[in-house]
């Protein structure tokens, strides 16, 4: 079954390059939806992703659209993508399990911090009440808000600032997203959170695991390490 979803996947990734495909009445490409719903279903079958709110919103989500066109062809690879510039698309397995553990439901606010995408907001934003997304540099910021503009997202907020002392706005935080390579939860985020939160914090886009925190009283309670290459 690997090897059969993995050819898939190349002949897919191939089609991609040529010109003239074929379009949908939403103006994508029949062989990039084919791409994307390859992908879910390898998230669900060989990734181990099972809950069915994750995988559609996941499937909502076009992830050429976060990929200059030269990497477009590799939209829908399951790896975490490089582009340069501090920027990466992080791979569908991360964030679908990543969404898993945290649980959004339509009632909750989300904080993601220090993201390089939109992407991982863009999947929430189909499960949760709002997301707002906090960066270190207004350059970050400008490149996440065109991708959310782009997609219209209207109930994704991001904002520059000092990611450390987290953004009130949003607070209670049912849950974080937390990119840091010291996977230290800062003081100001935990006291941002739902007093029954939950953190996943994973140390770089490429991450293999994700450290999960669930909050009692806004005191983290039990912590946990999930593995992203379990599921295979």
């Amino acid at each position: 079954m690997r090897t059969t979803a993995v050819l898939t996947a190349m002949s897919l990734s191939l089609a991609l390059l040529l010109p003239g495909c074929s379009r949908d009445s939403t103006g994508e490409s029949v062989e990039m939806r084919q791409a994307r719903e390859a992908m879910v279903l390898r998230l669900s079958q060989q990734w181990g992703v099972k809950d069915k709110r994750v995988l559609a919103a996941v499937s909502r989500v076009p992830r050429q659209g976060f990929l200059p066109e030269n990497m477009r062809p590799h939209s829908y690879t399951d790896n975490c993508l490089l582009l340069g510039g501090g920027q990466a698309l992080c791979s569908p397995v991360l964030i679908a399990r990543a969404l898993e553990e945290l649980n959004p439901q339509t009632k909750h606010n989300v904080l993601m911090v220090n993201i390089d995408s939109a992407y991982p907001a863009a999947v929430a934003s189909h499960m949760s009440k709002r997301v707002y997304v906090i960066v270190m540099t207004n350059t970050k910021q400008a490149i996440i808000a065109q991708q959310v503009a782009t997609l219209g997202l209207s109930n994704v907020e991001v904002r520059a600032c000092d990611t450390a002392q987290g953004y009130g706005a949003g607070a209670p935080y049912k849950c974080v997203m937390l990119n840091s390579a010291s996977m230290r939860i800062p003081d100001r985020i935990v006291e941002q959170s739902d007093p029954d939160g939950v953190i996943v914090q994973f140390a770089e886009p490429y991450a293999t695991d994700l450290r999960v925190t669930h909050l009692v009283d806004r005191e983290p309670s039990r912590a946990k390490v999930v593995s992203l290459t379990g599921g295979r």
